[in-house]
């Protein structure tokens, strides 16, 4: 059952308690089923929206657990369900010969009772853009772009190009993830990154 309260007193000769009446609260286990992102750069602050089932128990004493490094965590009634926000650790140094590094992530409401749901963060390699081919394009959007530059390895369900920092561009705080007229998807296919241009008008 959860919700539920019971005062606790002290004994120390089985018969004499105290009378504080200090509470303590029982809460039933919680589940998390979506990290949204569920990657990141190796070198932390990425903010991770964990979705799941009674997460709304949640207290100052919540926290997120990558691996073994345990970040505060915080509850967010931003829908009809809670959920919560962590900032992922730095994991510089850690990271495979591929580039990346799977860790598991819990959370526990107490900051001690972890959920054991199995679910994983992906740490990678900080991209970096050293070259467009073609750099120019139609004004009505449609072209092909050939993206060069380094730490992307392999193909990701969320790469994206984006043209332009501009009002087209927002970043939806439910599933922490940019939208928007000037983003677009990216392919990755035989180590080359392709994505297609918007229109100018889209990008700004």
């Amino acid at each position: 059952q959860g919700g539920s309260a019971a005062t606790l007193d002290e004994s120390l000769n089985a018969q004499q308690y105290t009378r504080a009446a200090l509470g303590f609260t029982y809460y039933a286990g919680p589940v998390v089923s979506i990290i949204s992102p569920d990657a990141g750069p190796a070198a932390g602050n990425t903010l991770v929206r964990l979705f799941g089932e009674g997460l709304q128990a949640c207290s100052t004493s919540c926290r997120c657990k990558f691996n073994e490094t345990i970040v505060g965590a915080t509850v967010d009634f931003v829908s009809a369900n809670a959920t919560l926000l962590c900032m992922a650790p730095d994991a510089t140094g850690t990271l495979m010969l591929d580039g990346t590094r799977n860790v598991s992530l819990e959370v526990a409401l107490n900051a001690q009772d972890y959920t054991s749901d199995g679910l994983l963060f992906t740490y990678f390699e900080e991209p970096a853009v050293t070259a467009l081919l073609p750099s120019e394009g139609m004004y009505y959007g449609r072209t092909s772009v050939v993206v060069h530059g380094s730490g992307v390895r392999r193909a990701w369900p969320e790469l994206q190009c984006r043209f332009g920092n501009t009002r087209s561009a927002h970043c939806n705080s439910t599933p922490q993830e940019w939208y928007g007229d000037s983003v677009v998807r990216a392919t990755y296919v035989n180590g080359t990154v392709r994505c297609v241009t918007p229109a100018s008008a889209q990008s700004g």
